[in-house]
């Protein structure tokens, strides 16, 4: 988030942070003030259309936890970081309030993962111990606000990729609110024109460009696969309730009555009193198991339905779109480019490339799905 790094002047004065005026106009600086402040003003709004879609459908499925956990991690360094500095208060109020709204994603995925508790418990253990140690070393060590805000760029810049990794192996963003990643395209354009327009350090040109390059990967994900509306809820309980059923009728056959009822199937706190009553609590693995032979069998009753197809036709505004996230990340390589002014900066568009293929075949290795000239210069796949 450039915008947080951009000002410690008051939103009058838009000649801060300015170029040469030899060679770029006054124009130009205040024209990248205004779209920092336009910036911060956007990621006060970018996750609360993506929590409210999380609680209205009680899932995280389709989130990756690696990209809520970054950046948390990023907003928690980067509260000790304006605090330690002299910045403006509407600074100081995102830093507190970006970790408390990116805190309530990662309550989320405690509420609603569909991992089993203890990879639950274990993964924010992880997570809790990471954090205090960032506290400590904010609290204890001289000066170590703003060297560990560097720690934030690195997050910042690469929190993205996680989730562009998971929509691909999905071959979904059905997880994601589109609204959310619209304001993200929005608000990374106009953290680019800040970055490139206004005088700053080279680590946040840098952080500029892989973090709008990732949020745009991210937005022709959405108009790859296409908006689809998230079911996976609704049909996962489902499933979980009739595999509780078929659990209990095997293990007490006198119950199967009482729970073939409709009312059974769709009120789960019914059917959790019956199974309690009869004295059966099976373990979560158990469920699991019986949960993937429940899936097995609903796959051979039944067709994808049609928002569910893996190809769907590409329509006019989805055309677009695609055309429209492919030229401006071609405008974010350029910039780079050109803002540097070294050979070497082509290494940026060229790590991102590499990164989004290599994620592509190692996707298509785990389904045995490489090329046969590929294929054959690799161990035998699974």
């Amino acid at each position: 988030r450039p915008s947080t790094y951009i000002s410690a002047a008051p939103m009058s004065d838009l000649y801060q942070n300015c170029r040469n005026f030899a060679k770029w106009p006054r124009a130009i600086c205040a024209i990248g003030n205004i779209c920092g402040f336009c910036s911060t003003a956007l990621w006060f709004l970018v996750l609360v259309p993506q929590v409210a879609k999380n609680f209205r459908l009680r899932s995280v499925v389709g989130l990756s936890f690696l990209w809520a956990a970054a950046n948390f991690t990023a907003s928690l360094i980067n509260l000790f970081f304006v605090f330690s500095s002299n910045l403006p208060l509407y600074l100081k109020v995102q830093g507190v309030y970006q970790p408390c709204l990116e805190f309530t994603i990662l309550f989320q995925f405690m509420l609603f993962s569909k991992k089993l508790v203890h990879k639950r418990l274990l993964a924010f253990l992880v997570c809790l111990l990471l954090w205090s140690a960032v506290i400590e070393t904010e609290l204890t060590v001289d000066g170590a606000a703003r060297n560990a805000f560097w720690g934030a760029v690195f997050l910042w810049s690469v929190e993205t990729f996680p989730q562009v990794v998971l929509n691909m192996n999905r071959r979904s963003t059905s997880g994601q609110s589109a609204v959310s990643v619209g304001i993200a395209l929005i608000g990374k354009v106009t953290d680019f024109v800040a970055s490139y327009s206004l005088a700053m350090p080279l680590p946040i040109v840098v952080m500029a460009y892989f973090s709008s390059s990732l949020a745009y990967v991210n937005g022709f994900q959405i108009f790859w696969y296409g908006l689809k509306k998230a079911k996976k809820q609704e049909t996962s309980t489902k499933m979980e309730i009739k595999a509780l059923v078929t659990y209990v009728c095997q293990r007490c056959p006198k119950t199967e009555s009482k729970l073939s009822t409709p009312n059974a199937m769709d009120e789960s706190e019914s059917l959790i009193e019956t199974v309690e009553s009869v004295g059966i609590n099976p373990t979560e693995e158990v469920l699991e198991g019986t949960l993937d032979e429940v899936h097995e069998d609903r796959k051979e009753e039944q067709q994808p339905e049609p928002d569910e197809q893996p190809n769907l036709p590409l329509t006019r505004w989805r055309i677009v779109g695609l055309v429209y996230c492919s030229l401006m990340l071609l405008g974010f390589a350029c910039g780079l480019v050109s803002n540097v002014g070294a050979w070497w900066a082509i290494c940026g568009p060229v790590l991102l490339l590499l990164a989004v293929l290599l994620a592509y075949l190692h996707r298509n290795y785990k389904e045995g799905k490489l090329p046969h000239w590929l294929s054959t210069r690799l161990p035998c796949q699974k």
